[in-house]
């Protein structure tokens, strides 16, 4: 602990040198590195979950082997020594508890830096609006999520906080390399359009399914609940009623094989998880399973022939002329005689 709580600080004076530097890369860095010890962390918290089971089973057994010995045959010596002994143990489940906290704090600090990261704006114009909120304006384009923001990788109730109230504690260096608050509104009330490109897939992959799921499932209205109004009584009975409706409507999130895996997911996991209940935004809160489309009628074609061209009509055989007769026209003429010359009848 004593560690943690050393590097926390560390974290702290690299965090206040990262502001007064005009460097971009040192921010990054800084984030970079509370991400790297909240990972860390995590992991200590397992491994104390995991002590603690342990330490409870063999507690276990200790009493089951205490309780097979008869007392009759362990002198009154012996049982005092026993007793002694017992009582002089430390209070190890108590030591892992105390850990257990001291985790949750650092948790919690490294948590809040996360979720509040300083932008850097070089060419940003920052408004703040009537409700409180800023407007961040960069080429022409207004956005409620300015470019450089970086959403927390936090669990869900942390996202369900940030749903109902937005990033009121975000910072921003302004033109002049001021640091000035810049607080974000509710998530609820921004819409994609809004949202700068560089921070707009995470907001609608990550954090929108899951966190729309919860808001259907809820007996109040949100729009008509003023935020200043919103305190932490209202954002754990709104959760607890968001979650009831999930364990009902897709309880196999929460139990076999997830019901431990679903307290460490983040809310990028839960929204995943929730698009893979087909339970996402487009559906709100009423489960519409998916039906599935009848099979397509299969169509046998049978190739077609080549049509045959029509044929000309066949002909009548030819009809020959009947042979003429052996005594035809010439045979049957009068040639008429031509008279012979005779010498006598020749004129000179």
């Amino acid at each position: 602990m004593v560690v943690l709580r050393r590097l926390l600080r560390q974290s702290t004076l690299q965090m206040a040198q990262a502001v007064s530097s005009k460097d971009s890369g040192r921010n990054d860095e800084f984030i970079k590195m509370l991400e790297s010890m909240g990972a860390s962390v995590a992991t200590l918290g397992t491994s104390i979950e995991q002590m603690k089971t342990s330490l409870e089973s063999s507690n276990d057994a200790i009493a089951k082997e205490l309780s097979k010995q008869d007392p009759a045959s362990t002198s009154v010596g012996e049982q005092a020594k026993m007793a002694s002994f017992i009582s002089d143990l430390p209070d190890v489940m108590g030591l892992a508890s105390k850990m257990q906290e001291e985790v949750s704090k650092v948790s919690e600090t490294l948590q809040g830096f996360m979720s509040n990261p300083i932008s850097l704006s070089q060419e940003m114009t920052i408004t703040p609006s009537v409700s409180g909120y800023c407007a961040f304006t960069e080429d022409g384009k207004s956005y409620d999520i300015p470019a450089g923001f970086i959403f927390p990788q936090c669990d869900l109730y942390g996202a369900w906080r940030h749903w109902l109230t937005g990033f009121p504690d975000h910072k921003i260096r302004n033109n002049k390399n001021e640091i000035i608050d810049a607080p974000i509104k509710p998530l609820r009330l921004v819409s994609l359009g809004n949202v700068h490109q560089s921070a707009k897939k995470k907001f609608k992959d990550g954090w929108r399914p899951i966190l729309i799921f919860m808001q259907a499932e809820i007996d109040q209205d949100l729009d008509s609940v003023p935020v200043a109004s919103i305190d932490d009584a209202f954002i754990k009975m709104t959760y607890d009623q968001a979650m009831s409706a999930l364990h009902s409507k897709a309880p196999n999130m929460t139990s076999g094989k997830n019901e431990q895996k679903h307290l460490t997911w983040k809310v990028a996991t839960w929204s995943r998880k929730i698009r893979e209940e087909q339970l996402g935004p487009t559906q709100g809160a009423q489960h519409r399973p998916v039906i599935p489309l009848p099979p397509a009628p299969v169509v046998h074609i049978v190739p077609q022939q080549a049509p045959v061209p029509p044929q000309a009509p066949i002909p009548p055989p030819a009809q020959f002329a009947p042979p003429l007769p052996v005594n035809n026209m010439r045979n049957n003429m009068q040639i008429p005689s031509i008279p012979e010359m005779h010498p006598d009848n020749m004129h000179v």
